[in-house]
């Protein structure tokens, strides 16, 4: 593992690292759901049912009712001070299941950073919205939950380029298949900062971060499930965690806290 670690550190070194006025600000994690689980942190409804439903209660760390949570954990275990601000993205129905994050949500999510960008630092998503795209080299949105792909992608492009412009990077995982299926949309788009893991994660040649645990750890330790796995997702937040508090990236992989 480690002469891997350094062949990928000899091929990957001398890239750009993203700058900001701002860092050291908040992080906002636009994911599905979150509560006040976890305190000290800003929830903001972005959803479109203007979050009036709690969700069912889950035990798997990957349910949509705890994938948020998981974030905010993994933030707080690479930076304990971290602020952030918490976008409650997906709607919920009367029976409290959380509906699934589709591209619409993920706009509304961008557009209220947009309008709210002072003292951001950065924005977190980690989520797959290609639905079942599978071909190598695609880039394109999935139109589950009745999304105008020919709309609201063109928007989403736009908003990630802009914040990127005002000097908000997007950090966005690449998704978590072994056999290097095409990087998820949104991590696809270039303006994005996309972050994987190594061995596991999908990446490509424009994937930008790889967070890397310490040698032989392979999980979070979490103050609500225990431990929560070494994923895309979690890489994302933790590698957005270490660049918010000012930490230097020489090179693609990204030492990461446990």
């Amino acid at each position: 593992m480690k002469k891997i670690l350094l062949i990928l550190t000899f091929v990957f070194s001398g890239i750009a690292v993203p700058s900001n006025a701002a860092q050291g600000g908040a992080i906002v994690i636009i994911d599905s759901y979150f509560d006040n689980r976890i305190a000290n942190t800003t929830i903001v409804c972005t959803s479109v049912d203007k979050c009036v439903n709690n969700a069912t209660t889950s035990k798997r760390v990957s349910d949509p009712v705890n994938h948020g949570m998981a974030m905010v954990d993994v933030a707080r275990r690479n930076n304990p001070d971290v602020p952030l601000i918490l976008l409650r993205s997906a709607a919920v129905t009367n029976k409290g299941a959380v509906s699934i994050l589709n591209g619409n949500d993920f706009l509304a999510a961008l557009k209220w950073v947009e309008a709210n960008p002072t003292n951001v630092s950065a924005v977190t998503f980690s989520y797959n919205l290609s639905g079942n795209m599978t071909k190598p080299g695609e880039c394109k949105l999935s139109p589950t939950g009745l999304v105008n792909v020919s709309k609201t992608d063109p928007a989403i492009r736009a908003s990630i380029a802009n914040l990127k412009n005002i000097g908000i990077p997007v950090f966005v995982s690449t998704g978590n298949d072994s056999n290097r299926k095409p990087v998820s949309y949104p991590a696809c788009i270039t303006d994005t900062v996309s972050v994987s893991t190594f061995p596991v994660g999908n990446y490509d040649q424009n994937t930008d971060y790889f967070g890397v645990l310490p040698e032989g750890k392979w999980n979070y330790t979490s103050t609500l499930f225990g431990l929560i796995p070494q994923t895309t997702s979690s890489a994302n937040i933790a590698v957005a965690t270490q660049w918010q508090k000012g930490a230097t990236f020489t090179d693609k992989l990204v030492k990461v806290s446990e």
